[in-house]
């Protein structure tokens, strides 16, 4: 928060945010610490709640880095996936609100990064779930911004089908999950 109301004494006005941090933890809602939920949730949450809070109504765009899994759900992500699905409700509710555009990106698994192991990577394309190439992510990021017109954009190489049950809970297990 101190840096956005930085950013406006110094500069008088903010164009755009983008939000993109995350953590991980991945174990089943009976396995899980409350504070390995707290830390997972508010990771995304809490970052994504300051920047509500701060910044001002004329502001260009905010974007919100979310996963597929807050909206297919992901064997072992409970708190992930509702962390996301929270972005996404934000992100509707801002856009509503703000002059500017906003939009919360549910991605799918990106290639590169460290993300996704070699063996996960492998159980995708076996579930026909491919890694989206940072380029391509990296321009859909740039049009959503410039022409969408949704509060929620889902982005990710595969069908809708290959993400839901039962062939998302056999791809996707919960040591190995990186959505």
């Amino acid at each position: 928060g101190a840096l956005i109301d930085g950013l406006y004494d110094a500069h008088g006005r903010l164009d755009g945010s983008v939000h993109g941090a995350g953590s991980l933890d991945d174990k089943l809602a009976k396995d899980k610490e409350v504070a390995a939920f707290e830390r997972v949730f508010g990771t995304k949450v809490d970052g994504a709640l300051t920047i509500t809070r701060h910044v001002r109504s004329d502001i260009r765009f905010i974007a919100f880095f979310g996963s597929v899994s807050g909206v297919f759900g992901n064997r072992g992500q409970s708190d992930y996936a509702a962390a996301n699905a929270l972005l996404d409700t934000l992100a509707r509710r801002l856009d509503r609100q703000l002059d500017g555009r906003v939009v919360s990106l549910d991605w799918g698994p990106w290639a590169g990064g460290g993300m996704v192991s070699p063996e996960l990577e492998r159980e995708y394309a076996r579930q026909g779930v491919g890694l989206l190439p940072p380029a391509e992510g990296i321009a859909a990021l740039f049009d959503e911004i410039a022409s969408g017109t949704e509060a929620q954009a889902v982005w990710m190489c595969a069908t809708p089908e290959a993400m839901s049950p039962p062939a998302a809970q056999r791809a996707l297990a919960p040591a190995r999950s990186a959505v």
